[in-house]
């Protein structure tokens, strides 16, 4: 299912035009709501009509934005104008790592780099095995490196509204022409240029999805005794007294004596902390 819109699913079929279809009431009845990237049997019924039948098992699905089957996750955020947001960023590697997915970090408007921010991101996830490019649409820097990227997979396009999403697509395939944004004088953030949720092939076999953008984004299903997992850097230094430890208040921990001695990046592990504290005011329990 390559879109959803207003009721309607639009499901690219091998060597047929895409169908616009319905889904069984079956689905409705039983709390099941396709989403983007869902694999699908339908029945067609004439005029490039169809209704969805049947909805394959789904290796993973995201909630926001809503979407299945994804092979990785490309964090979009900008060097400047809006400013990285790195507690979303953070948040962002954490539903990835959560759902199995492979992380690229892709930073935009990097000729407009004054604060050396495509290089703090480079510091902060030095101990992850993140594809980290940064990307110049007036330079054409990075932009191989982002087909390379995408090329045979399935890819999720996330992160804040104004940072050049839809230019990114727009710059690997033009025959899109995706709705261009800019970034609001008075809020400093980007202004939303996509409404809904599409499965685009921008290079033959890779497909992403543009999503809409946003700003905030909340844990879901997962405990405090998990979350360090989701930190893909803490594991080369969790060699802490305790198996259980929680990388806080506990004395003989790996994670903290990384941090004390810049093996680990400071900041990164204060956001750990904060999103600690918010699981654990949410109950720490799986939603």
């Amino acid at each position: 299912m390559v879109k959803a819109l207003s009721g309607f699913y639009y499901v690219k079929v091998p060597n047929e035009p895409v169908f616009e279809c319905r889904a069984r009431g079956k689905f409705k009845k039983n709390n099941i709501k396709p989403v983007v990237g869902d694999l699908v049997e339908i029945q067609a019924i004439g005029n490039g009509q169809g209704v969805i039948e049947i909805i394959l098992p789904r290796k993973n699905c995201l909630v926001r934005p809503s979407v299945a089957n994804i092979d990785q996750l490309m964090v979009v955020f900008a060097a400047t104008s809006p400013e990285p947001d790195f507690l979303l960023m953070d948040r962002l590697t954490v539903l990835a790592e959560k759902n199995k997915l492979f992380v690229t970090i892709c930073i935009t408007k990097t000729d407009l780099d004054d604060r050396n921010n495509f290089n703090k991101v480079v510091g902060r996830y030095s101990n992850t095995d993140y594809n980290i490019i940064g990307l110049s649409n007036k330079l054409n820097r990075g932009i191989e490196d982002i087909k390379d990227v995408l090329a045979g997979k399935l890819s999720t396009l996330s992160g804040p509204s104004g940072v050049g999403k839809s230019t990114l697509i727009n710059t690997i395939n033009p025959n899109f022409k995706l709705n261009v944004g800019d970034v609001s004088i008075k809020t400093k953030r980007g202004k939303h240029t996509t409404t809904h949720c599409e499965l685009l092939e921008v290079i033959e076999d890779g497909f992403v999805v543009d999503t809409p953008g946003f700003t905030s984004l909340e844990l879901e299903g997962i405990s405090e005794y998990e979350l360090a997992k989701y930190f893909p850097d803490f594991n080369k230094f969790n060699n802490c007294q305790f198996v259980s430890c929680a990388h806080e208040n506990e004395e003989l921990c790996g994670v903290k004596d990384a941090v004390k001695s810049g093996e680990l990046s400071k900041e990164r592990y204060k956001n750990y902390l904060l999103l600690l504290q918010e699981v654990r005011e949410n109950g720490g329990k799986y939603r």
